[in-house]
């Protein structure tokens, strides 16, 4: 069976071939866009149907053929089939047809032909159809340039009249072709390669409708154009570094159907490469960096063809992005991880090497002062000064130390006064005294006696370290509050004592001295002196 009854009303299939010469019908152009889907209706009209036959058809055929009623089961495969159609009473009485494809039912009745060219490489889609309208689309190719659809309906008995006939007209978006010095290109054409200095003809031709213009643009600026012209044509002297970049033809139309649906334009781009030496672009040529931290720095290359990038010293890691064939450029991640030995400064060479050239870039890491960390505790035994202790990376390069006091009232904890105390690793004397230093798991650890501060109240302290390359952050802040005066707990600022315990400190004294006496006694005793005293 070549056709397939719908249910529901809707088209499953196209086409008949009807068999009875149609009236003529002037075909009323309708324009369309290219690759796009095109809807049209076929409606039948029972006044136009005098008799009362109700056969209805939709035709895609040249526009100067006519449509025919089908009288047997073998024109459903011929090249001017008609897409779907509706079998009424002129149908019903072909044998064949009523047998085969109607199956005996009752007429009016709606098919498809599957049997249609159209349908069956996908070109024509059906819709809707029932008796009394048929509903299709057509995708708008090459193949229905000047293509007719045609709704058609008998009005008189055999008289098969098209009541509806559009021609399509494919209208399709301009298009842009270019030529470098006489060579084609292609959207897929790698960059076109040029020497310095050399001369440079680039020509763009447009192509499609009427009303064209031609512009050229580099890097989305125009640098030519030629209003209502087909041909442009632009010469480059001599080519110089400047003259690198991603070029554009573009074509234009202004006719409005194309540019009320935004397709009035058609381009191709391409790239045009001036071999050059590499150059390099780094955010940073100097950064501060922790000792033994691991730095990783950007490194943009600029060259054409692509250049080689090496660095020194050895051991690092470099992570390559793939050439970037539009700006004419690498990036790199670079790793530096020998930083170890970093006290001061150390300096690393990177060198971008391609055909047309070589270029080094230094990078100096300097080993800015790290941020000390305090180790005691916010408590003090003394009325004036308390015993700091901080600790920081063993080869840290520290020129200077600086702690910031901020001293409180002691009724209301407002601030009294603010000062920045400046003090070297080395210092004995001073607002500041370094008593004691040791190194331990590669940490350098300090203490400090803090002295002259004001009794039973609270202090901020907070201290930073600095080098010739700048201070670190401070520390987070802590707060100590010194205990009430007593003769016992004044520390001299001009000798002061470790934060022990005064009264410890007498005793060790009396201590001494006592035992500097029992000593004297046992001499007496031994020499035989005593009695003689």
């Amino acid at each position: 069976m070549m056709l397939r009854q719908t249910s529901s009303g809707l088209l499953l299939a196209v086409g008949l071939l009807m068999f009875g010469w149609t009236c003529a019908l002037e075909p009323t152009s309708v324009d369309v866009l290219e690759n796009d889907w095109y809807e049209f209706e076929c409606v039948y009209n029972a006044q136009d149907d005098k008799n009362k036959v109700h056969e209805l058809t939709v035709h895609i055929q040249d526009c100067y053929s006519s449509a025919r009623v089908a009288l047997s089961r073998e024109h459903f495969s011929s090249a001017t089939a008609a897409v779907a159609v509706v079998f009424g009473k002129t149908s019903s009485q072909q044998a064949d047809i009523k047998s085969e494809l109607m199956k005996n039912q009752n007429w009016p009745m709606y098919y498809t032909n599957s049997e249609n060219a159209y349908l069956k490489e996908g070109l024509v889609k059906i819709v809707s159809g029932d008796v009394n309208k048929i509903s299709i689309k057509v995708n708008v190719t090459n193949r229905m340039d000047r293509r007719c659809i045609s709704c058609n309906q008998i009005k008189s008995y055999l008289d098969l009249e098209p009541t509806k006939k559009e021609a399509l007209k494919i209208r399709r978006p301009p298009t842009a072709s270019a030529t470098v010095n006489g060579a084609a290109l292609q959207p897929t054409s790698p960059a076109t390669a040029l020497q310095l200095n050399q001369t440079v003809t680039i020509i763009c031709t447009a192509s499609g409708p009427a009303q064209l213009s031609v512009t050229l643009l580099k890097d989305n600026r125009e640098i030519a154009s030629k209003p209502a012209s087909n041909s442009l044509t632009h010469v480059i002297a001599k080519a110089g570094r400047d003259s690198a970049g991603v070029y554009k033809c573009q074509a234009e139309t202004d006719l409005p159907f194309l540019v009320q649906r935004s397709r009035s334009s058609g381009s191709l781009e391409f790239v045009l490469a001036v071999n050059f030496a590499p150059t390099f672009e780094v955010s940073e040529i100097v950064r501060y960096t922790q000792v033994g931290n691991k730095e990783n720095i950007r490194i943009r290359v600029q060259s054409y063809p692509a250049a080689r990038l090496e660095c020194s010293p050895t051991g690092d890691v470099l992570i390559r992005e793939s050439y970037n064939d539009r700006e004419f450029s690498n990036e790199y991640d670079l790793t530096l991880t020998n930083l170890d030995s970093v006290k001061k400064e150390s300096k690393f060479r990177c060198t971008a090497t391609n055909e047309v050239g070589q270029r080094q870039l230094d990078i100096l890491l300097t080993a800015k002062a790290p941020t000390p960390e305090i180790l005691s505790s916010v408590n003090t035994k003394w009325s004036n000064s308390y015993r700091l202790e901080w600790q920081h990376d063993q080869n840290a390069s520290i020129d200077h130390y600086l702690v910031e006091i901020v001293y409180r009232n002691r009724d209301d904890n407002s601030e009294v006064n603010r000062t920045e105390i400046k003090f070297s690793p080395t210092q004995q004397k001073g607002s500041i005294a370094l008593v004691d230093g040791d190194t331990r798991n590669g940490k350098l650890i300090h203490s400090g006696q803090l002295v002259n501060l004001t009794p039973d109240s609270n202090h901020d302290i907070r201290l930073r370290s600095c080098n010739e390359h700048g201070c670190s952050e401070y520390t987070p802040t802590i707060s100590v509050r010194t205990q009430a005066q007593t003769a016992e707990n004044y520390n001299d600022p001009k000798n002061p004592m470790k934060s022990q315990n005064p009264n410890r400190a007498s005793a060790l004294s009396s201590d001494a001295a006592n035992l500097v006496g029992m000593i004297f006694t046992w001499l007496l005793l031994t020499v035989g002196l005593y009695p003689m005293l």
